[in-house]
C-alpha cells in the first residue's frame, strides 16, 4: 500500500479496533518522530496494542494534492455563492500551495538529513490537514443540500413551500458557521505566509515530479470488522471521504444508525456476518455512489427500507429483502433500475406481489448467481386458488437472463414450474446449478435433462411429485423427441454434463424411471447421487449400469435392493463399476437372511455372474435395525474402510471382512459385532477362509457408543493396529496387558470412556505400554504421572 494513498490508522487493542481520524495524523507523526519505539503512543494514551498497523501519508505533495482538488471542485460548482473575503482567502490558499508544492519533492528528499526541512515538513502537513478541514465542511454543505434537493423531488407542493421557508432561515445559521470557517481560513494563510518564508531560508528548489501526486487526503478505507461493538462509533460518521467501510464479524450489532447515510462518498459497505442485523437505515437511498453493498450471512435481517432504487451504481447486491405488505420497505419494482448488478443476488420475502415482472431480471446480464426464496403466506380472505395463481404469475414475472449460471427456489407454494422453465434449455442455456428446495406443491418436475451446461441438480422437498419419468429427461412429445421406446433411433444425450444429483425428501415419490433404451444415453458424466426418503420398493432398474457413478449415497428407503433382473451386455462386466464409495442409512425394512443372497447378476453371451462393485472402497451401513447379514458382495476385494452402526439384529453369520481392509469403525449396537468380531474374521458367507494373518493391512480399529464392559473376541487377532480409538463407551474397561500384542500402535485415544480414563491417570497401570507413542485422553495428549 502506497503511503500517498491511504492515510489509516488501525489498532487491536485487548481484541477491539479503534480509529484516529485524519485530524489526529499530525500527532502520531509527532509522536511517532519524538518516542522510542518502546514506548506507548501519546495518540494512544496508555492502551495496550497487541496489533498496531499504521499507514499515515508522509508525502506533504500528497496532501497539498488533495487541498488543491478539493479547492478547484468547490469553485467549479455552480451552487457555492462564496461569502465575502471567502474566495479572496480560497484564491490565495491556492496560489501559495501551488507555489509550495513545487518545492516538496526536493523537502522530502533534504529532511532525511536535515532536521530543519523535516520540521518544516510536519508544519506544512498540520497546516494542510486544517485546510483539509474547513474545505469539508464547505463541501459537505453542498452535498447536504443537493440530497435535499434531490428529495424535494419527490414532495407535495405545501411540503416544498414549506422547505423553502426553512432553508431561508437556515441560511442564517450557515452564514454564523461559514464566517467561523473564513476566520480559520486567513489564520491559515497567515501561517503558510511563514512557511512561504522559511522555504528561502532553507534554500529549497523547485523540481519536475516524476509523476503527479495523488489527492488523496482523507481517510477512505475503514476495517471495522471482528471489532464486537454493538454499536457504530460516532466518530466514523465524521469520516466523510470514506470509500471504503468494512463492519463485518460484528456479531452482537443489531442495527446502523442513520448518520452512515451521509457518508455520501462511501463505494463499498461490508456487513458481511453480521448475524443480530436486523435491519438497515431508512436513509440508505442517499449513498449514491454505493458500488458494493455485501450482506452475506445477516439472517436476521428482515427490513430492507425504501430507497434501493436510487442506488444505480450497484455492482454487488448480496440479499435484499423485500416489504410484502405494502409498508415503507423495499418493493420487488425498485430492482428495475439496478442493471449493474453482479454476482449473486439473493431475493427474500417473495409472495403474492403483483409487479415481480417489473424487476426486469432478464435484463441482467452480468447476474451469475440468483436465489429467489418465498416467504410462509400471511392469512387473509382470499381463497387458496386465487393466491396461488397470485404466487405463480410472481415466478412466471421473475425470469434471470439467458447468462445465469446457478439458480435456487425455496419455498415456492405454486402447483407448477414457471413458464420460462418449460423451455429451460432455450431461456437458461448456461445453467450449471439448480436448485429447487421444499417446493411442496409442485406436483410435477420440468424438463431437465436436455439443459446442455447442468453440472449439480438438487430436488429437495418436493413433497408432491409422485413419479420421475420421462417428462423429466426431456424425452417427452413438447421437444419432437419419440417416446416409442426401442424404436426411437434418434440419438440423445440426457444430462450431458450433470455430476452430482440429490434426490430427497420426496416422499410421495413411488416411481423413478431411467430410459435406457436404443439411441438413449443417459447421465454419462454422473458421479455422486444421493437418494433420501424416497416412497420407491426399489431401485431404478439399470442404476448399476451408469458407468461414471463413483459415490452413491442411499437413505430413507424401504429397503436396499438391486434389480434382479439387470442382463450385462458383453461389453459390460460388472454392475456400478467404477463405484468407491457407497453409503447406507436408515433402511427400516432392509433385511437379509444370508442363504437367500446371491449374485444377481448376468451376462448376455458367456453366460455364468456378473461383478457387483468391483472398485468399492469405502462402505458405510448405519441404522438397519431390522438387517441381519451384510450382503458378501457389498464387501469388495478393494474395499479399504467399513463403518457400521447401529444395526443390532447383526447375527454371527456374516462374510470375511475384505484382506485389503485398512480401517475398521464399530458404532453404536451393532449386534453380534458389538461382542464379537470372529463373525468378520473367520470363514464366512461367499468368501473363501481366512486366518489370523490375512489382514495386515488393517491398521485402524475404532469402538463408538458401545454398552459393552469389555473388548470384542478376535480383537487379538488384529497385530497390525496403529490407530485405536474409544469413544463415549461408558462402562468398556481393559487393563494395558491387553494391548500387548499390538507392537505397532502408534496412537492411542479415549475419549468419554470413565474407567479407562481413570487406570490411565494411574502411573502403575500403564508404564508398561511404554511402547504407546501417543496417548490422547479427553482430546489432550496425555503425559503419566
Amino acid at each position: 500500500m502506497e503511503a500517498a494513498e491511504v492515510a489509516i490508522l488501525l489498532a487491536k487493542a485487548k481484541g477491539q479496533k479503534e480509529v484516529l481520524i485524519e485530524g489526529d495524523c499530525a500527532e502520531v507523526i509527532q509522536a511517532l518522530n519524538n518516542n522510542e519505539p518502546d514506548q506507548p503512543c501519546p495518540a494512544f494514551g496508555n492502551r495496550e496494542s497487541s496489533h498496531l498497523v499504521v499507514f499515515l501519508i508522509t508525502m506533504a505533495h500528497s496532501v497539498i494534492s488533495g487541498v488543491l482538488e478539493q479547492l478547484r471542485s468547490i469553485h467549479q460548482t455552480d451552487q457555492v455563492n462564496l461569502l465575502a473575503g471567502e474566495r479572496k482567502e480560497s484564491e490565495k490558499l491556492n496560489v501559495t500551495l501551488s507555489l509550495i508544492q513545487a518545492v516538496v519533492e526536493d523537502a522530502e528528499e533534504k529532511q532525511v538529513k536535515n532536521g530543519a526541512v523535516k520540521a518544516w515538513l510536519e508544519q506544512l502537513t498540520r497546516i494542510s490537514y486544517d485546510a483539509d478541514d474547513v474545505l469539508d465542511d464547505w463541501k459537505t454543505e453542498i452535498l447536504s443540500s443537493q440530497i435535499q434537493l434531490l428529495d424535494d423531488d419527490d414532495a407535495h407542493v405545501s411540503e416544498k413551500l414549506w422547505s423553502c421557508l426553512f432553508s431561508l432561515f437556515s441560511c442564517f445559521k450557515s452564514v454564523v458557521v461559514r464566517h467561523d470557517d473564513s476566520s480559520k481560513m486567513i489564520d491559515i494563510n497567515e501561517r503558510l505566509d511563514r512557511i512561504v518564508k522559511d522555504k528561502a531560508l532553507l534554500d529549497l528548489n523547485e523540481r519536475r515530479s516524476r509523476e503527479e501526486p495523488r489527492p488523496m487526503t482523507c481517510l477512505r478505507v475503514l476495517d471495522l470488522c471482528d471489532s464486537y461493538f454493538e454499536e457504530l462509533p460516532d466518530e466514523v460518521e465524521r469520516l466523510l471521504h470514506l470509500r471504503l467501510l468494512d463492519l463485518s464479524n460484528n456479531g452482537e450489532m443489531e442495527k446502523l444508525p442513520e448518520t452512515v447515510c451521509n457518508l455520501f462518498n462511501l463505494q463499498t459497505l461490508k456487513l458481511n456476518w453480521c448475524g443480530s442485523l436486523k435491519k438497515l437505515p431508512k436513509g440508505i437511498g442517499k449513498l449514491r455512489n454505493l458500488r458494493h453493498l455485501e450482506l452475506e450471512g445477516t439472517f436476521e435481517l428482515s427490513y430492507f427500507p425504501w430507497g434501493l432504487e436510487r442506488l444505480s451504481f450497484l455492482r454487488t447486491l448480496s440479499k435484499v429483502v423485500l416489504d410484502r405488505d405494502g409498508g415503507k420497505g423495499c418493493q420487488i419494482g425498485e430492482l428495475k433500475l439496478l442493471d449493474h448488478i453482479q454476482g449473486e443476488l439473493i431475493i427474500e420475502g417473495l409472495g403474492q406481489m403483483a409487479d415481480s415482472i417489473d424487476a426486469v431480471l432478464k435484463k441482467k446480464d452480468k447476474l451469475r448467481s440468483l436465489v429467489l426464496r418465498f416467504s410462509e403466506e400471511r392469512q387473509d380472505a382470499d381463497g387458496e386458488e386465487e393466491k396461488r395463481k397470485r404466487i405463480e404469475s410472481v415466478l412466471d414475472g421473475l425470469q434471470p437472463h439467458t447468462n445465469l449460471a446457478m439458480l435456487k427456489i425455496e419455498r415456492y407454494k405454486g402447483n407448477r414450474s414457471p413458464l420460462w422453465m418449460s423451455s429451460i434449455n432455450t431461456y437458461l442455456p448456461n445453467l450449471v446449478k439448480l436448485e429447487l428446495n421444499w417446493c411442496n406443491q409442485c406436483s410435477e418436475l420440468p424438463a431437465l435433462g436436455r439443459l446442455q451446461n447442468l453440472e449439480h441438480l438438487e430436488l429437495v422437498g418436493l413433497g408432491s411429485v409422485k413419479r420421475i419419468g420421462c417428462e423429466f429427461y426431456g424425452l417427452g412429445s413438447t421437444d419432437g423427441t419419440s417416446t416409442a421406446g426401442e424404436d426411437s433411433v434418434q440419438s440423445v444425450v440426457v444430462f450431458p454434463k450433470l455430476h452430482t444429483l440429490q434426490i430427497c425428501y420426496m416422499e410421495q415419490c413411488e416411481e423413478w424411471h431411467l430410459p435406457f433404451r436404443r439411441g438413449v444415453e443417459i447421465f454419462p458424466k454422473l458421479r455422486t447421487l444421493t437418494v433420501h426418503d424416497l416412497k420407491l420398493q426399489m431401485l431404478p432398474p439399470g442404476l448399476g449400469k451408469l458407468k461414471s457413478l463413483e459415490e452413491l449415497n442411499l437413505g430413507g428407503l424401504k429397503l436396499f435392493q438391486i434389480d434382479d433382473n439387470v442382463t450385462l451386455s458383453a461389453q459390460e462386466v460388472a454392475v456400478f463399476p467404477v463405484l468407491k464409495k457407497h453409503t447406507l442409512s436408515c433402511l427400516w425394512e432392509w433385511e437379509e437372511q444370508g442363504d437367500e443372497i446371491k449374485l444377481p447378476i448376468r451376462r448376455d453371451e458367456e453366460g455364468g455372474e456378473g461383478f457387483i462393485m468391483p472398485c468399492l472402497q469405502v462402505l458405510s451401513i448405519r441404522g438397519c435395525p431390522k438387517l441381519k447379514v451384510v450382503p458378501h458382495y457389498l464387501f469388495s476385494p478393494t474395499l479399504r474402510s467399513l463403518k457400521i452402526s447401529s444395526c443390532p439384529q447383526l447375527t454371527g453369520r456374516q462374510p470375511c471382512l475384505p484382506p485389503l481392509l485398512e480401517e475398521l469403525d464399530l458404532d453404536g449396537d451393532t449386534g453380534i459385532l458389538s461382542k464379537s468380531i470372529l463373525p468378520l474374521l473367520i470363514s464366512g458367507i461367499g468368501s473363501p477362509d481366512h486366518n489370523e494373518n490375512d489382514y495386515p493391512n488393517l491398521h485402524s480399529f475404532s469402538i463408538w457408543w458401545s454398552e459393552e464392559s469389555s473388548l470384542p473376541q478376535g480383537f487379538n487377532q488384529l497385530t497390525a493396529i496403529q490407530s485405536l480409538k474409544f469413544w463415549s463407551c461408558e462402562f468398556l474397561d481393559f487393563t494395558p496387558e491387553y494391548l500387548k500384542h499390538l507392537p505397532m500402535l502408534q496412537r492411542l485415544e479415549i475419549f468419554g470412556c470413565p474407567i479407562l480414563e481413570e487406570r490411565c491417570r494411574k502411573r502403575e497401570s500403564w508404564t508398561t505400554n511404554s511402547h504407546i507413542p501417543k496417548i490422547v485422553l479427553n482430546l489432550k495428549d496425555f503425559i503419566p504421572e
